[in-house]
């Protein structure tokens, strides 16, 4: 009976998001945690407003074919892709730093949104 029951409500598609409603918010998930992540380089290393605006779009790109499965195979990890935009943008020194200090996890930490 449960299952009859769940079929029909996502039928009617009450409390049910469509798959365009899962990829924009996948989409809007992208953004924030690319504004997380340019927010923890900029507490450690110095990032002008351009350089992190363009950080932060290049991160959001990345994590949204990540989320929306649009990466190409043979697109490297996700980790290595974000390393990548920062060399572009910083020097190998800050990158390097990077690298050692950043929290792997792009969950908010303590206070932060």
């Amino acid at each position: 009976m449960r299952k009859k029951n769940a079929l029909k409500d996502f039928l009617a598609r009450d409390g049910w998001h469509r798959g365009s409603d899962v990829d924009r918010l996948s989409e809007e998930e992208a953004g924030i945690i690319a504004v997380r992540l340019v927010e923890r380089i900029q507490a450690k290393v110095s990032v002008s407003e351009e350089k992190a605006k363009a950080i932060r779009s290049e991160f959001t790109g990345i994590f949204k074919r990540r989320f929306l499965g649009t990466q190409e195979k043979d697109e490297q990890d996700t980790e290595e892709h974000l390393l990548n935009v920062l060399r572009s943008h910083l020097d190998e020194k800050d990158v390097a730093m990077l690298k050692e200090t950043l929290p792997r996890s792009l969950r908010p930490l303590p206070g932060q949104k």
